[in-house]
Parts: structure tokens; sequence; C-alpha cells
């Protein structure tokens, strides 16, 4: 597994798309780079410059068979925005954000969420069915330090065996340092913390944390794994596992924790997974704190 040609000052963006893994960054020079890989990390082609600039990292997901790109912008236009492999560009102007934003895709639209400039630091989501369009803006009453995080989990098993429901999960780093998740079945109404308080947030991170869901057997629930940048002073990353995506921050079991020792981050990391028939290979991107190299490696879920 080699380094991706690329050096940056904010956390990159990693995802899986027909066996290739795609990685997104903002470089030294604040410019936003795309590079794949087709062997599994082995060796990175196709360095694509954006012709876009942020001083934060940008996210990535696959959308109706495209790729689709959001940041944040520079200075005064610190605006939301999102771009196709098409070339299709969306500004959101009236709004703006002091951190990067969160993309993925569920009940076939194109979710995008951002932390706002106001006094709380509030969480906003939009959605769009195209990808050229987002409305239905929503102010969800939490607030971050960071970038958030988007995945779609399946819940756990129902009593008749099938998996459950389809949910949207957001994850962030709140005003405390610490993480939440929170959930939504239709994309509307969140639901954040429950009534036990769970382990997760006892962690802490000083800035955003990442999500990956993994179902390589459709009739189980989705193993959710949440993965952050300690507060310590060597900026370890550590992850931790749920098999309960409805218990949102509860179900994770402390017990799967994970810190990995030689990965020193300045920033965020962020989560992919490759699947393989009923296995998955999980892949690790962050920005490492010493030389601002980009380092893409391997990682063993629970």
């Amino acid at each position: 597994m080699t380094q991706p040609p690329a050096q940056s000052n904010a956390a990159p963006s990693l995802c899986a798309r027909a066996g290739h893994l795609h990685l997104a960054w903002s470089n030294s020079q604040q410019q936003l780079h795309t590079i794949t890989s087709s062997d599994g990390a082995a060796r990175w082609d196709h360095n694509t410059p954006l012709h876009e600039t942020s001083n934060h990292g940008p996210a990535i997901c696959e959308f109706n068979g495209d790729l689709y790109i959001a940041w944040t912008g520079i200075g005064a236009g610190a605006h939301p925005n999102v771009k196709s492999s098409r070339g299709d560009k969306v500004t959101l102007s009236q709004d703006a954000s002091p951190f990067g934003p969160a993309l993925t895709v569920f009940n076939n639209q194109l979710f995008l969420a951002w932390v706002g400039t106001d006094p709380g630091r509030s969480l906003n989501i939009v959605s769009s069915p195209h990808g050229l369009d987002f409305s239905d803006k929503r102010i969800l009453g939490q607030s971050s330090i960071g970038s958030p995080a988007l995945q779609v989990a399946r819940a756990s098993d129902s009593p008749s065996g099938e998996p459950g429901e389809a949910l949207l999960l957001l994850a962030f780093t709140d005003s405390h340092q610490h993480l939440r998740i929170g959930g939504s079945a239709d994309g509307q109404t969140f639901q954040f913390g429950g009534p036990i308080k769970g382990p997760i947030e006892e962690e802490t991170s000083f800035t955003g944390p990442a999500l990956l869901t993994d179902q390589p057997d459709p009739s189980r629930a989705s193993t959710v794994y949440i993965s952050w940048t300690g507060i310590e002073a060597r900026h370890t990353i550590n992850t931790m596992a749920s098999v309960k995506p409805e218990e949102f921050s509860g179900g994770f079991d402390p017990s799967t924790k994970q810190t990995l020792d030689r990965s020193r981050s300045l920033a965020g990391p962020s989560l992919a997974r490759l699947p393989h028939g009923t296995q998955s290979t999980l892949f690790m991107s962050y920005t490492r704190e010493d030389n601002h190299q980009l380092d893409v490696i391997t990682w063993h879920g629970q």
C-alpha cells in the first residue's frame, strides 16, 4: 500500500465506487483534488484538480452513478458547494460554514450537512433528488465544533428476521468536545441521544468524526463504525463499533475500541470499505501530523 502523492492541512475524504477507491482533499495551496486507486490503495492514478479552493476537507460520495464532491468555499464566500463528476455545480449562497461539509445518499436523495456560522454553530441539513437543487433545510438544534459525518445504516433485525428500517445517521463533536450521534428514519425528523448515555459520548475530539457502515450480509443489520482523532498530545486515531444502529450513541460497545498508535492526525479521519462477497476490506485515510502527508491504510473492524 502506497501513500497518495499529496499533502494537506485538513482532513481528506475517501469513498468506494465500483471496486475503486476515490480520495478527495484540499492541498497545501487550498486547491481541491481527487485521485483514484483501482487496486485497493496499492497505487494511485488520475490526480485531478477540481479548480476549486477550500481551507477545509471536502466530502465525496457516489450518487446516481456519478461522483459528487462537497466543500466549503474560502473567505467571504465560505458557502457550502456541491459538484458532480459531470461538472454540475450548486452553491448554497445563503449559507456559510466554518468547517467542511458531509455528504451521503439516503432514500434516493443526496443529503448535505454542515455547521452554520451562527453563534451556536448549529447543524444544518438539506437534500436533493437530483443533486442539482437542494431544499427543505432543517436546522437540527445541535452544536458542533467540527465537520459532521453522514452514513446510512440498517437497524437491528426485526422479529420476522428481516433487517430493520434504513436510518440516516449523523455524527458530530459537540461544544464540550464529546462525540454524539443522532439519526432519522425519514431524513426529516432527527433524534439525538437516548435514555442511556452511550459510551461513545465519553470520547473526545478537537475535530469532527468519521462514520462507516458495513452490511456484507443483506439479511443482517449494519455494523456502524465511528472514528475520531483524540485530544491527547499524540492525536492518535481511534475507532469503535456498534451493531445496534437504532440506539445511536447508546449502541456502541467500548470493548470494540481500537487506538491506532501509529496513526497520528492533524485533523479527522475518513473511512471507506470495498466489499468482497460476504467480507469487506476497510480503509482509513487521514492527514499525518508530522509531515501533512495523506495516508491510506487498511484496518480491521470488530
